[in-house]
């Protein structure tokens, strides 16, 4: 393969070794963790042929060097920054010397290659984990399958070690005519030892705190669905079908999934309050890909409950497990192959090659083991009604797979018609929502009518006592929204107030489900609605964590309809003195006046606001634009009200877009986004929701409560 160059790393240790002892042992742990990967897989082939636990044995101890060897590598890199190492490729392009430690620190996942080796770092402490549970846990099931397990875990990590090292390696070092060429381009100097005194730096829109914590958050998602991958895998090679491995990856798909959900919200958070367009989501195709595993392991975590309670899906659930894993590679794919384009993509075109290669190797495997075991993964039972929870769960997992399908064909379409049709089509946010915007309505109805149901079969009464408190007060919320927009005078969409209506229903369904069990539990014992309630959560917690998530879901969709259809967006030029009426005439925003400033990273252009309602200063926003010197380089910092006390918890947002030509006025756009924080809101009930069903909480004696 054009690009892979086996003796690279050996050569490049040499250079390390004479620059720093350090990097040089970073280099070194990343050849022994490949070389490492191979002997594991050597002998637990061996113990299988061999039927010899020995051998297994150690592949479980040379799991736990893993994490040793690359934490090592990573500290090693990491070092390099620290110390600033600017004869290293890497460094030079994503560090500087005016650049904060943090900031150093985070360029360990700043660019390509040193994402790469974070990301095998991540999944070598996975594999660590999960190796030393097996070593306390004995049941025979998990005796089985453990010869399978290591070497799927170790072919992956092998996978991501061949990478680093041989085709986007953190540690390369600059060769003579490459340092010769950047400082002929005028992008480097050199220091009197010869080595390159400084780097070229960060990109500025990366020099925000974001950068420290969403793509940590969205890594460690990202990574931490290899172990369900791993045990599935590992399942099928054995054919311990039975429940365990389900059981056993559990724990680990909640916590990449709390991780991942943690690290979408980020991101959104970073584009609201860094891009200055005054939104969060742009449906970027590097966002959608770590969407895309995010909706098929929500699937699939719905779709374990069935699995455990009546035994069912298995097959369904087996191919969910395998499709998440295969999403998060192919979001890493799409990220570092260049064949799309997006803002935060890299380009490496023999890269995306590698990773295509073992996309095709990870579906057509996973594809031929699901299709040999089928037999094995059929279910006894079948759904008996249309009206119960396995169907309600299978139309939910439909759904949701249906969206990842519809978000990865416009992603990818693009590609697609310039390499069928010779030209390229585009595809916007408008197109998206068109697509989705029905099936999300779906799904929260989907979600509000789920715990209203019962299993096997539900009956009127059962509905009715259920469902019908909730379905009035939605239908009362719709009613309500449709007068608004009638007051508005606004053309009246269908989607907005559906959407509302349908997540008051599934708000009021799952509060509804709290109630009753309070009032069964309450029947039996002599217990306040307080303690009932806490002791309630604490003997079910998966299913009460879980509904506190559809509460926080449900906050999400509220904020996302008032923050898209309600939304009031204000393009002006304004001269210092001058006051706006914004908000619908809420508040009174006057331009005080400006003020400039030099870091020496950067120069500031900074614009003085106060806002006003009637008489009252209720706050002053600084809104500012900076240019970075050494990238040549503009970027914003927005400035945002945000209104916690009004009951729309809404934004007031101004972003300074710079001065009019003519002279005398500045160019500014106002936002004005109701019921945006509602979103944030809800990020934190799904978040503490997830982690209260994630709990491993002592099974108590459920009484009178209905399954």
């Amino acid at each position: 393969m054009k690009g892979f160059d086996l003796a690279g790393p050996f050569r490049n240790f040499g250079d390390l070794l004479r620059i720093d002892p350090l990097l040089a042992a970073g280099q070194g742990a990343m050849l022994g963790g490949l070389g490492l990967c191979l002997a594991i897989v050597l002998l637990c082939v061996t113990g299988i042929a061999l039927r010899d636990r020995r051998f297994v044995r150690a592949a479980r101890r040379g799991m736990y060097g893993m994490p040793v060897l690359l934490f090592v590598a990573s500290a090693g890199l990491v070092h390099g920054f620290v110390a600033g190492v600017y004869d290293l490729k890497y460094i030079f392009e994503y560090s500087e010397r005016a650049q904060t430690l943090p900031f150093k620190i985070a360029g360990l996942w700043a660019g390509l290659d040193g994402s790469l080796l974070f990301w095998a770092l991540l999944v070598s402490i996975y594999a660590g984990l999960a190796a030393r549970t097996g070593r306390r846990e004995t049941p025979p099931a998990r005796v089985r399958m453990e010869p399978y397990l290591y070497p799927v875990l170790a072919i992956v990590l092998g996978f991501f070690l061949v990478v680093t090292n041989f085709l986007a390696n953190p540690f390369q070092v600059l060769g003579r005519a490459e340092i010769e060429g950047l400082v002929s381009q005028g992008r480097a100097t050199l220091a009197a030892s010869g080595a390159i005194a400084d780097g070229s730096g960060l990109n500025p829109l990366l020099n925000n705190y974001w950068m420290l914590i969403h793509p940590p958050s969205l890594y460690v998602g990202f990574t931490g669905f290899t172990i369900p991958f791993a045990f599935a895998a590992a399942a099928l090679l054995s054919g311990e079908l039975g429940l365990y491995w389900i059981r056993a990856t559990r724990a680990w798909t909640m916590i990449a999934w709390l991780f991942l959900t943690n690290g979408i919200i980020l991101g959104g958070l970073w584009a609201y309050e860094v891009l200055g367009w005054g939104g969060y989501w742009a449906w970027d195709p590097v966002e959608n890909a770590s969407f895309l595993p995010w909706l098929t392991a929500t699937a699939f975590l719905h779709t374990v409950m069935v699995v455990e309670r009546r035994n069912m899906l298995k097959r369904w659930n087996m191919f969910l497990v395998l499709l998440t894993f295969f999403l998060t590679l192919f979001g890493t794919y799409l990220t570092r192959s260049g064949v799309v384009a997006s803002v935060h993509s890299f380009s490496a075109r023999t890269l995306g090659d590698c990773f295509f290669g073992f996309l095709a190797f990870i579906f057509a495997g996973g594809g031929a083991l699901i299709a040999l075991r089928s037999r094995e993964l059929s279910s006894q039972y079948r759904i008996r009604s249309l009206v119960s929870r396995e169907a309600a769960f299978l139309f939910n997992n439909l759904v949701l797979v249906a969206i990842a399908a519809a978000i990865l064909l416009l992603t990818v379409w693009p590609t697609i018609s310039a390499n069928l049709l010779g030209r390229e089509l585009s595809i916007g946010p408008p197109t998206y929502a068109l697509v989705t915007t029905p099936l999300f309505a779906i799904l929260v109805l989907l979600t509000a009518i789920g715990p209203g149901v019962g299993w096997v079969r539900s009956t009127p009464r059962l509905l009715k006592r259920n469902l019908l408190v909730p379905l009035f007060v939605a239908v009362g919320v719709v009613t309500l929204a449709l007068l608004f927009w009638l007051v508005r005078k606004e053309p009246v969409s269908l989607y907005p107030p559906l959407l509302v209506g349908f997540a008051t229903f599934a708000f009021g369904s799952a509060v509804s489900d709290f109630v009753r069990g309070v009032r069964a539990r309450r029947a039996t014992r002599p217990e306040s609605r307080v303690r009932a309630l806490g002791r309630l959560a604490v003997a079910n917690n998966r299913r009460y964590g879980g509904y506190v998530s559809h509460i926080g879901f449900c906050l999400v969709v509220l904020g996302i309809v008032g923050s898209a259809f309600f939304r009031e967006k204000q393009d002006v030029r304004l001269a210092i003195g001058e006051t706006l009426p914004v908000a619908g005439g809420r508040y009174d925003l006057h331009y005080v006046g400006e003020f400039q400033g030099d870091t020496g990273v950067f120069t500031r252009d900074v614009q003085h606001f106060t806002v006003h309602r009637g008489e009252r200063l209720v706050t002053e926003l600084y809104p500012e634009r900076r240019f970075y010197k050494k990238k040549d380089q503009w970027t914003t910092e927005v400035a945002i009200f945000r209104n916690r006390t009004s009951p729309l918890f809404d934004d007031l947002y101004v972003f300074f877009a710079g001065r009019d030509p003519s002279g005398g006025r500045n160019i500014f756009t106002i936002f004005h986004n109701p019921l945006i924080n509602w979103i944030w809101v809800g990020w934190i009930v799904i978040l503490a929701g997830g982690v209260f069903a994630a709990l491993p909480m002592r099974r108590q004696r459920r009484v009178g409560l209905a399954e």
